[in-house]
């Protein structure tokens, strides 16, 4: 890196500071881009939540839990890792890209978040069928957003 740039970085860094002024939050800015992707994957972390709420207060282990997915066997709290990470973590990553291929992407991820949820729903407790079938419900409907032009 050039002696210039972080001699430039600096001076921009403090004369924001002395105005006050702040970078925004990648979240604040994936919200005003991608409003309503944005509140579909929170929901997607909060139904993550509830399953997991769900489980500790009927004391299921989600982790002794195995389903079987495509001839492997993985537990059911890999499953929700995933749709967390994906939720969180995946999705909030490729909006930011802002690239043609961006919502393609989240309908991909998501539909194999889909079908490991479809698996464990076939044989999962009847405490968490309701939990489940949510978001099952809430996957199946990933908005097709643009995003907002800033301004």
């Amino acid at each position: 890196m050039r002696i210039g740039k972080i001699i430039r970085a600096f001076f921009t860094a403090l004369r924001m500071t002395v105005r006050g002024e702040t970078l925004a939050a990648p979240d604040q800015t994936l919200a005003s881009a991608y409003p309503t992707l944005d509140a579909w994957r929170r929901e997607t972390l909060r139904l993550v939540l509830e399953i997991e709420s769900t489980a500790k207060r009927e004391a299921l282990d989600l982790h002794a839990m195995r389903v079987n997915v495509d001839k492997r066997s993985m537990t059911v709290e890999t499953i929700l890792a995933a749709v967390r990470y994906h939720a969180g973590q995946e999705y909030a990553f490729m909006l930011r890209q802002n690239n043609r291929h961006t919502l393609l992407g989240i309908v991909a991820i998501n539909v194999n978040d889909q079908h490991l949820l479809a698996a464990w729903m076939a044989n999962a407790p009847p405490a968490l069928h309701a939990a489940l079938a949510a978001l099952a419900a809430h996957l199946s409907a990933v908005p097709h957003e643009q995003p907002v032009a800033a301004g």
